[in-house]
């Protein structure tokens, strides 16, 4: 620095302050990246964990029609309205198997896909031809209860995932929280 003159000292502290700056800039950018992924990926699960919280109600959904079916035996508009909601029912099924990141997320979604496949198959091959044939009264109750326990099978399932999913997002937010704090 003795050897430098008064205009190359300058230069060189020019030079020494824009790296400085850039170098901030860049961290500040690197810092602002990492706090708006960690606000996407909370928003993101806490968005998946309504949608799952949704999905838990599509076995009373399905029950309706199978109360419409008992009550009402009105198998022609049943059968439209069941078309509708088991198609409904199997789409976010399979959202909610793409949803599920966690092992425990996924066996849980396999076990609510089960219940709902039981539930289906338990209306249409049991419950609803004995509706059609005129079937007694305690075979129906028998077969009611069954079906009562796959609706509550998907709801407790389902909600167990939406309440995991509810906890990622609430993890998401401490980690949003903690690279605020850093980046200021």
């Amino acid at each position: 620095m003795k050897n430098m003159n008064v205009s190359s000292r300058l230069m060189l502290l020019v030079a020494v302050s824009v790296v400085a700056l850039v170098v901030q800039v860049a961290i500040a950018l690197l810092n602002m990246s990492w706090l708006g992924a960690d606000q996407d990926d909370g928003y993101r699960r806490a968005k998946e964990s309504a949608e799952m919280q949704d999905l838990a109600m599509v076995g009373v959904e399905l029950y309706q029609v199978v109360a419409d079916s008992v009550i009402n035996r009105s198998f022609d508009d049943a059968a439209k309205k069941w078309a509708e909601i088991t198609k409904l029912a199997n789409e976010h099924m399979a959202h909610a198997k793409q949803v599920a990141d966690t092992p425990q997320e996924k066996q849980l979604v396999d076990q609510a896909d089960t219940h709902l496949k039981k539930l289906i198959e338990i209306y249409e091959t049991k419950l609803l031809p004995l509706l059609k044939s005129g079937g007694g009264a305690d075979e129906i109750k028998v077969l009611d209860g069954a079906i009562d326990q796959e609706v509550s099978g998907i709801s407790e399932t389902l909600g167990k995932v939406a309440k995991s999913l509810e906890d990622e997002a609430a993890e998401a937010d401490r980690a949003f929280d903690g690279q605020r704090q850093k980046a200021t």
